[in-house]
């Protein structure tokens, strides 16, 4: 598994066709069998490899995110929703658009110069 990550990373670095393609893995297994050590190491070894040297480290180069609080705890990271300022749902199971002024903050935050 972490030669086919390290692949990924080489095809974006190097602007294979391919490089525009997402990344997603699932994880499962019992508990205490290592799956948040798992997506931490992969996590760090993505970020590793993207970083380039003299970037600024508090920028992420990978957006880990989980559907759950729980798993967020266990791998301190953020809930999906959270992480994108996504608001709750409403009552009648419609979504609200995110303001003009929120999805600003987004960009900022998760835009970089290689895009």
């Amino acid at each position: 598994m972490f030669q086919h990550v390290l692949n990924w990373t080489q095809n974006i670095l190097f602007d294979d066709k391919q490089s525009s393609a997402s990344l997603f893995m699932i994880v499962t297994g019992v508990a205490r069998t290592g799956k948040s050590n798992l997506i931490e190491a992969v996590h760090n070894m993505v970020d590793r490899e993207l970083r380039l040297q003299g970037e600024e480290l508090d920028k992420p180069k990978v957006l880990l995110t989980v559907p759950t609080g729980t798993a967020a705890f266990n791998i301190s990271c953020h809930t999906i929703h959270s992480a994108l300022h996504l608001p709750p749902r409403n009552v009648d199971d419609t979504y609200r658009k995110l303001s003009d002024f929120t999805c600003n903050q987004l960009r900022v935050q998760l835009w970089t110069s290689d895009h």
